[in-house]
């Protein structure tokens, strides 16, 4: 169950970016500008966990 945390994550992550990018689309001004935070908030996030993901080594022990 532990494998599926990471990918857990992940999908909640786009899914907040496809919400951004749907927020984008209306045609009130809180909700234009609430989805242009939530994309780069979120892919922010992405990118950083990607890189800690990448750079991180992990030992076996």
């Amino acid at each position: 169950m532990n494998n599926f945390k990471p990918l857990l994550g992940f999908v909640m992550a786009i899914g907040f970016l496809f919400l951004g990018f749907y927020l984008i689309q209306q045609e009130e001004n809180y909700k234009v500008i609430f989805g242009y935070i939530s994309i780069v908030f979120w892919s922010g996030l992405l990118l950083f966990t990607v890189y800690k993901k990448i750079t991180t080594k992990k030992t076996n022990n």
